[in-house]
């Protein structure tokens, strides 16, 4: 179990740095091979994501098992919701997990398992995008640290992605982003194959403000 979760944040880490690193803050993001923009490239990058507002899911499997992740975010990813669930049958017993990720723009990202009802309050160091990191330089450097190279771009739930293969010390594989929101990575890290796959989409959508509230039935602490 362990090593399913640390693959599954390596596969996300991977992907989601990469994404965000090709969106220069006020700016469009270019092929570097070309100096054309790329199918994805929002004309002006105000936070983690190119679209104001939407809903997404994405499926992880790894070991036989699935995890289900849906995310709502609104005001270009500066406030965000996301819930990851899980079901699992282990020695005769069935195990559920359901975590909730929290960004609100009050500094503070929260960590929830819904199931125990408590959860964690930390400092927020950059979720949304921050107009003080240098963008261009950190995908440079991700570029040739991981040996991340740019491929034909591929059509995901009819959104025309930009596409990339990697093959580095945290993994090889391929995956493809769409306005910063990672639309499917297939990786094998530390020998475990594991595949990330978006499998609903909904841009500019209405989310209600309370979405982006800690339920009053969770105990929080602060770390």
């Amino acid at each position: 179990m362990k090593h399913f979760f640390k693959a599954s944040l390596l596969v996300l880490s991977a992907t989601l740095l990469f994404s965000c690193s090709k969106k220069e803050q006020g700016q469009t993001a270019k092929d570097s091979s070309t100096g054309a923009p790329t199918a994805t490239a929002p004309t002006a990058a105000k936070g983690r994501y190119g679209i104001k507002s939407g809903i997404f899911t994405v499926t992880s499997n790894a070991m036989g098992q699935d995890i289900i992740t849906t995310t709502y975010f609104d005001d270009y990813g500066k406030k965000e919701f996301q819930e990851a669930k899980m079901e699992m049958k282990m020695m005769g017993q069935t195990i559920k997990t359901n975590n909730v990720t929290i960004v609100n723009g009050d500094g503070f990202r929260y960590t929830i398992d819904m199931e125990k009802k408590t959860g964690i309050k930390m400092k927020d160091f950059g979720g949304s995008g921050s107009s003080t990191m240098d963008m261009s330089a950190m995908s440079e450097k991700m570029s040739k640290e991981y040996h991340i190279k740019k491929e034909a771009p591929v059509t995901i739930l009819g959104k025309t992605c930009d596409s990339y293969s990697m093959d580095g010390k945290m993994g090889k594989g391929t995956f493809a982003t769409w306005q910063g929101i990672s639309m499917r990575s297939e990786m094998t890290v530390s020998g475990m194959k594991m595949k990330i796959e978006a499998t609903k989409l909904e841009e500019n959508v209405s989310i209600p403000a309370d979405k982006f509230e800690v339920p009053k039935d969770i105990t929080i602490t602060s770390r």
